[in-house]
């Protein structure tokens, strides 16, 4: 009799362990990235509209004079400027699926930019959060509370950081930091970093100045997002 409920004992502590460890795996959901504010005619394709959504795989060309702001995911948000082209690649939400409730594990996005030019900024959050893209001389990876821009040229790359640090991992030189308030370039045919030019002082102050407009604007976006979600009081 014993034995048996030693047993039972036993086989009710394997299936506890069993539900409590595969309930606790993070499972990764594809979201869909959102226009936030465009100018009139923003998109070449004028399907495209302030209401639009983006699946992983779609291509988004902004006109010679518009500009979109675009969540990518939560706490990630890109300017696109005029005349500027990305394929969105990846945009991914982690959360531990909690039988009672869900836990943001990680967020993540990966876009192509293929010319122009975004202002991006990565949100100050608790979880690990990402933004990767992909540059004709390596990957840009930025992480939490960092804002920058990034523009890709016919013979050069641009990136000025204005909070926080930026990462290039370049295909020839390794990963290259460029941190708050600085600049780099790099040439596009060698994949190496070019050296400073007699312009690059006032170029660079006007990305800031750019870069710094962009995340008052997505700060203001993100507030305006917060303040429309329902409490139990409006109810």
């Amino acid at each position: 009799m014993r034995k048996c409920q030693f047993a039972w004992r036993g086989a009710i502590i394997l299936v506890i362990l069993y539900f409590t460890t595969s309930c606790d795996q993070p499972a990764p959901r594809r979201v869909l990235a959102q226009v936030l504010e465009s100018t009139t005619g923003a998109f070449l394709d004028t399907k495209m509209n302030p209401d639009s959504s983006f699946e992983v795989g779609q291509t988004i060309v902004t006109t010679e004079t518009g500009t979109a702001i675009i969540s990518l995911v939560p706490g990630l948000m890109v300017q696109l400027n005029p005349n500027t082209k990305v394929v969105l690649d990846e945009l991914l939400l982690t959360k531990s699926n909690q039988i009672t409730f869900f836990v943001m594990e990680s967020r993540s996005a990966r876009v192509r930019l293929l010319r122009g030019s975004v202002c991006a900024w990565v949100a100050p959050t608790i979880t690990q959060t990402e933004l990767h893209i992909e540059l004709p001389v390596g990957d840009l990876v930025a992480s939490q509370t960092t804002s920058f821009y990034v523009g890709v040229g016919r013979e050069t790359v641009r990136v000025t950081t204005w909070k926080g640090e930026a990462t290039v991992q370049s295909k020839e030189r390794g990963p290259q930091s460029v941190t708050e308030g600085c600049f780099e370039d790099w040439s596009i045919s060698t994949g190496m970093p070019l050296g400073p030019a007699s312009d690059i002082g006032e170029q660079a102050a006007q990305e800031l100045v750019a870069v710094s407009d962009a995340q008052q604007r997505f700060a203001h976006l993100l507030s305006k997002a917060i303040n429309r979600i329902p409490t139990s009081q409006s109810r």
